[in-house]
């Protein structure tokens, strides 16, 4: 999953995206507000990480002008001289799905994080079905024929993008966007890679979807014609 911190105090940023990155997540990370809607126009995030105090305004005009457009987007808003009960209410009532008081204990960071993703409005379908393969959202998990298959992080987020798709077409760009952070280094053929991995771990496991090439414009995963 893809998760926007915007953050504008190093320190904290140093410890926070390195450890969000450990639990499996692609991290942008921004550190104004003016950054955080240029990056939100670039792509779209799993969940938002919000510090309140950013040197261009309070972060809750962000947290309001999301949800004035009705983006339901999971936001953690996170402040360190704003943390009395009417500061969290202040947040919450804004439209936070969580107020964290700074500085905070990384694990409950990313136990929060999880919470607010496990939540039905930012997970809409817990599992995602195509032919004998089923994907959970909430627990990142793939099955085939109800056996667990084991996959590494990155083949992970890439089925998980083409699963909730649900049957279109995604092209190469969009794969680009929704895995790889800003910070990324992504050679020519990563892509190829991955998805060559992806569908090898599918057949070995008996999968009755496949990942198919739309030649010269992406992926999709359906169901092998035979097998429905």
């Amino acid at each position: 999953m893809k998760i926007l911190f915007v953050e504008d105090e190093a320190a904290l940023a140093e410890v926070a995206t390195p450890a969000l990155r450990a639990d499996g997540f692609t991290v942008d990370e921004v550190a104004s507000l003016s950054e955080a809607r240029a990056a939100r126009r670039i792509c779209a995030y799993d969940a938002i990480l919000l510090d309140r105090h950013l040197p261009d305004g309070d972060g809750l005009t962000l947290v309001r002008s999301l949800r004035a457009a009705r983006d339901h987007t999971p936001v953690i808003v996170m402040s360190a001289a704003r943390a009395a009960p009417e500061d969290r209410i202040d947040g919450l009532e804004s439209g936070a799905d969580d107020y964290l008081s700074k500085p905070m204990v990384m694990g409950e960071l990313v136990a929060r994080l999880k919470s607010v993703l496990r939540r039905p409005k930012a997970l809409s379908r817990e599992v995602i079905r195509v032919g004998n393969l089923e994907y959970a959202l909430a627990e990142r998990q793939a099955t085939v024929a109800g056996e667990r298959v084991g996959m590494p992080r990155r083949e992970t987020d890439f089925l998980e993008c083409l699963m909730r798709a649900q049957g279109r077409v995604v092209s190469r760009a969009r794969l680009e966007e929704s895995i790889y952070g800003f910070d990324d280094e992504v050679s020519v053929n990563a892509i190829d890679v991955s998805i060559h991995r992806l569908r090898r771990l599918l057949a070995r496991a008996g999968s009755t979807a496949a990942i198919e090439t739309v030649r010269g414009i992406g992926y999709l995963v359906r169901e092998v014609p035979g097998h429905g």
